[in-house]
This record gives C-alpha cells, structure tokens and sequence, in this order.
C-alpha cells in the first residue's frame, strides 16, 4: 500500500514538474515574442532597417578570448591581444617568398626608370564635377577611418569645401604624392570559420581606411583603368565590369558538359594561392605597370600610394602599435584588387589547356578522349603556373589545390598530379566560386548543400520569421525572398538543367517559408497557395533568371569569352551522343 503511495505521488510530482517546465518555457517564449515584436514594430516596412536587423540576428557578437603568445602563455589584458593581432597579421602581410628571382635585374632597370621620371604637368588632372559625383556615391553606412571622417560628412561639404579640395588633389596628382597621412590602415580582427579562437593566425583583418583616401584612390582608378582595361585577359573575370562568377561558372559548366556530349573526359584542377593579396611584390607589380606602358607618372603616383603604409589593430579601446606591412595591396581599398589584377595579368597558358580566372581563384582546364592525355596537360600547365608563380614571389597552397576528372568512364585512372612532389587525390566534386562541381556534372550534391544552407539561413531567422511574429505577410515574403531564397538560387542559370527531384528538395523550403509567412495550417494545399498568392514556384523563377541570363545577355562585350557563353547546341553533336545528352541551361530556354 505505501509503495502504490509512493508512486503516486512521484507521478503527481512528474506531472507538476513537467506542467511548470511547459508554462516557463511558454512564458519565455511569449516574453522574447513580446520584445521582437516591439522591434519589429518600429522597422516594419521597406527600409534597409529590416535587413539591418536580420542581419544582427544571424551575425554573433565578437569576442577575443586570451590568445597565444610565442612562448605557450596566453595574454592578460586587451593591448597584449591588439599585439599579438598586429605581429600575425604583419607576418602574413610579408613575401612568402623572398629570395633573388630570374626577374630581379629587369625590374631593378624599371624601378630606375620610375625613380628617375621627374613629374613635369598634372596627369589629367580632377575637377570639382567629378568630385563631386564621387561624392554621391558614397555609401553612408561604411564605417570610417582613424581620422573619424565619416562619409556624410563628406556628402555635406559646402561648394568652396569640394573647390579646395579638388585643388589638393591636383597638387597630389602633378607631383605623383600619396599622402602619407591617408595610408595609415584601423585593422578589425574577425575569426575566420571553423579555426582556433586562441590563435592570432585565425583572425582575418579588415581594414578600415580614410574616406578621404578612399576619395584619391578613386579618381586614380579611374585613370589607371582607362589606360590599362584593354590590357586585361579574357580569362579574368574579377573585379570587372559585366563579368561575374555566374558567368565565368556557366564558361566552365558548358565547356564541361559539351565534351561530356561528345563522349570526352575534362580534367581540371583549382589551385590556391597562399595569402595571395597580401604577398604581393610591390617592385614587380610597379615592373609590370612599366613594360605595359601605363604613364611613368601614374606609376609613381602608384608606388608612393604602395609605400609605407602603416596599420594598427583596434580591439575596444585599446589599440597597437603601428606596423609597416612589406608586402601586398591594401584589402578593403579602392585601388587593391585591380592592382591585384596587374599583378596576375601576364599569367601563363599551357597549349590545349584553358584558364578560367576570378581574382585569385584559379582554375585550369582540358578535355579528350584519352583521360591519360588530360593528366599530362594538366601536369604541364601545373609544372608552367609553378614556375611563374615562384618567378613573380608567389607561393602555391599544395594541400588546398583540388582536382577533379569530368567523366563518363566508371573507372578513374591511378595516375595523379603533382605539385611540388605533393600529390594531388581526384576528388568527386570540387567548389569552385560557390557552385559544387560534381564529377558527373548532375548537380546533386550542390543542390544538398544549398538546401542545407537554405534550412540553416531559415533556422538562423527563427525569431523574427516564425508563425507567432506579428510582422505583415508583406514584411514576412521579403525576409524570405531577400535573405533565404538567394541562398538557394545562387549562379541558378548555371545549374537549372537538373533533374526535378533536384528541384522538389529546393521547393520544400520556399513551401515551409510561405507557411511561416501566411500562418497557413500545415496541410495546406501548396499549388492553391502559390496561384492565390501569385507567387512563382522555384522552378519558375529559376527558368525565368536562366532565361534572363542567356537571351539578355550583352553580345557586344569586348570579351570574347562571355559574348560567346550559351552559344552550343544539340545539333552540332554526333549522332551516337543524341540519346545519352547532357542538356545545358540554355538547351531548355531555346527549347532543344
């Protein structure tokens, strides 16, 4: 009897316990329902304080535990942080490596060149007009420099302000002088994904420089670019006007999958560069602009532009001292990444092999019907690319070069790369600028990673996009189609002529998003919905992009290489090849 007692009274307990668990949990969430909706109240409409907003959801606030030191203790105070910050980020900002290389002797003669030109009259000199429409450009929610000069200060100067101004300029101009006061860098550490919080190496630097450096450095990309935009390669997509990763990844998927028509094997591998903006060789990039014929003028203006720079590194209150980086272009610049695109112009190409090129991310590629021929291409355009850059002080990232082998045959050859006696695994899919290429060019295992990262991004916004939020249907679909449906149609014209099973696992997350935004029961019926709501299905809005991307392209862009993308067609196949086809993106807008 007393032991039925006490079980009855443990079960009443329990179900006390779990009653007063349930309500404090729901007094919880209602209470956190309560302040996001206060929010959510006051930015309830199109501004960019909604994204603002989501954006501070997703972002986690940094904070910088105690790092290591060099002798195995951590640090005890914030400045001793900012140090260890500023010497690993300096380390990385040195040539990788510096040692004599066959071009030494030619680009000393240029930098005597350089350093005999006596500037004589201003190099097209600015005016308060153009001043004045660089102004209006500026963005008012970057965050400014050391000096403190934010760029609504800038948008508010008066007429004689922006007159004097464009006059210090010039005097900059004619006598090719970057001020020394604009070069000096606030560096922000961000942890990089996935690394060791107490390490100074797992911190990236961001770089907050002057707006009035910024203003300079803009009027002297715009002469820099029109002296040397004809000089740029084709293969070279980045940091360029009317050139983008979903072109330069529809170049390579057509390439791919044409030869994969005609019963061919693509190989084709990514190489790394090791820290490749912040390696580079300030007195080789000045030799390159010289041999290239850019004004000697600007060229100065360049190098004094690349000349001591200085940098410290802020974290809170406390700050650094100042380091001189000895290498690399300034990230977070104007100037940096077309300097950078200087840098890498000459890059070689080996014979029957193409280069695909979007910054620093480099990719080589060849296809025939022997995968062994592929491999010997490949190895001599790794054994030409090695050579250039250890010539040029660059240094290859061995362990984070990838390779894949494009091909119908089940089985891979054993014959591998090499890089440096390092050899190179054939992977089943490789990443290249986002887009995962599988080697049976499918897209399945893409479409499995940017549904993951749809369903992260979905999850991530759960306070503010959540069926209790009482933000409007309208508020709701822009959370959706600004923040999570991107995610899951990145470079979509590169990849929409995947199979519908393909399409139907991206669909379950537009459906669950539209629930969540209408608070429809969950058995809702999703075509009803979607016709009610005139909403297009992923698949539609995926077509329509794809058809945007390839009828409305610019046929008259100077490179050849993005005028020509979409051009295959089914007909120019062999016959054999007609019913084992790989239909490309553009094959569904014209109908093939």
């Amino acid at each position: 009897m007393l032991k039925e007692d006490n079980q009855d009274v443990r079960s009443s307990l329990r179900t006390t316990f779990n009653s007063l668990n349930h309500n404090i949990r729901r007094g919880i969430r209602e209470l956190q329902d309560k302040i996001w909706n206060k929010k959510l109240s006051k930015v309830d409409n199109p501004s960019s304080d909604l994204w603002r907003l989501a954006k501070s959801i997703r972002s986690k606030p940094i904070i910088i535990p105690p790092l290591a030191k060099p002798d195995g203790t951590k640090t005890k105070s914030t400045k001793d942080q900012c140090e260890i910050l500023a010497d690993a980020f300096h380390e990385n900002m040195s040539l990788t490596l510096n040692w004599q290389s066959d071009n030494e002797n030619t680009v000393a003669a240029s930098l005597e060149t350089i350093n005999c030109f006596q500037p004589y009259r201003i190099y097209k000199p600015t005016r308060p007009r153009e001043i004045w429409s660089i102004i209006r450009k500026l963005k008012l929610r970057k965050a400014p420099g050391y000096d403190g000069i934010h760029n609504a200060l800038l948008k508010n100067l008066p007429q004689k302000a922006v007159i004097l101004l464009t006059k210090i300029l010039n005097a900059c101009l004619r006598i090719s002088y970057f001020p020394q006061a604009w070069k000096l860098a606030k560096v922000i550490a961000i942890l990089k994904s996935g690394k060791d919080a107490c390490l100074g190496t797992s911190y990236r630097p961001i770089s907050l420089l002057s707006s009035l450096s910024k203003l300079f450095e803009s009027v002297i990309y715009k002469r820099l670019i029109a002296t040397t935009h004809h000089l740029l390669r084709n293969e070279q997509f980045g940091f360029r006007k009317s050139h983008s990763t979903t072109q330069q990844l529809a170049r390579v998927a057509e390439h791919v999958a044409h030869h994969l028509n005609l019963g061919q094997s693509t190989g084709m591998f990514l190489l790394d560069i090791e820290k490749a903006f912040d390696t580079v060789w300030h007195d080789g990039l000045l030799h390159k602009l010289v041999i290239n014929q850019v004004p000697l003028g600007l060229v100065k203006l360049v190098q004094s532009y690349l000349d001591n720079r200085q940098f410290f590194v802020q974290v809170d209150d406390y700050t650094s001292s100042i380091r001189i980086p000895p290498a690399g272009v300034p990230q977070g610049s104007i100037l940096g990444p077309y300097l950078f695109l200087l840098f890498l112009n000459d890059i070689p190409i080996q014979t029957r092999t193409k280069l695909a090129c979007f910054a620093d991310d480099t990719a080589c590629f060849t296809s025939s019907r022997d995968p062994d021929l592929v491999i010997d291409r490949l190895q001599l355009s790794i054994n030409l690319l090695l050579k250039y850059f250890t010539s040029w002080k660059l240094k290859l990232n061995e362990s984070k070069t990838e390779a894949v082998l494009f091909t119908r045959k089940r089985k891979i050859p054993n014959k591998r790369l090499q890089i440096n006696g390092i050899s190179i695994p054939w992977k089943p899919s490789v990443k290249y600028l986002g887009v995962h290429l599988d080697k049976k060019l499918n897209w399945t295992y893409h479409v499995t990673q940017i549904r993951s990262k749809g369903i992260k991004a979905l999850n991530a916004l759960n306070p503010i996009f959540n069926r209790r939020c009482n933000l409007s249907p309208q508020t709701k679909l822009r959370f959706y189609t600004g923040l999570i449906r991107p995610c899951i149609t990145y470079a979509a014209p590169v990849w929409s002529s995947t199979c519908k099973t393909n399409y139907s696992k991206l669909q379950v997350i537009q459906n669950k998003s539209l629930k969540i935004v209408f608070n429809t029961p969950f058995r809702t019926n999703l075509t009803n919905l979607h016709d009610k709501i005139n909403f297009p299905r992923l698949y539609d809005f995926i077509l329509k992009a794809t058809r945007k991307f390839y009828l409305e392209k610019n046929p008259n862009n100077p490179n050849t290489l993005v005028s020509t993308i979409g051009q295959s067609r089914l007909e120019n196949l062999s016959y054999i090849d007609k019913y084992r086809r790989y239909r490309l993106p553009h094959h569904l807008v014209l109908g093939e």
